[in-house]
């Protein structure tokens, strides 16, 4: 299992279960794959790179945490596999099939 760990005014937390972080970050997903909702008010974005099985959990934590999906953005990837990339629409797509996108 994954722990996440957040330094806030000088004391360092241990994040160890989905939920609020901040007032402004929530942690969505599972532990060992995750991602972090960024809220700006009139905008939000999703950060980082969960992988696809925790759609469901995430979209169930929309709810519980009342997440506005109508803000919902952006998404900012921090990284990807190209090897097994599933872009929205379905589908895997592979290194030869993105050649625009720098390594």
């Amino acid at each position: 299992m994954d722990i996440h760990f957040m330094l806030c005014k000088g004391v360092l937390m241990v994040i160890d279960k989905p939920g609020k972080i901040s007032g402004r970050i929530t942690l969505l997903g599972r532990t060992e794959s995750c991602v972090y909702l960024l809220d700006g008010g009139s905008e939000s974005a999703i950060i980082g790179g969960g992988m696809s099985y925790i759609v469901p959990d995430v979209l169930a934590q929309f709810s519980a945490f009342r997440v506005r999906e109508e803000a919902i953005s952006r998404l900012v990837i921090l990284h990807t596999h190209f090897d097994h990339a599933h872009p929205p629409g379905g589908g895997a797509c592979s290194r030869d099939q993105t050649p625009s996108v720098p390594s």
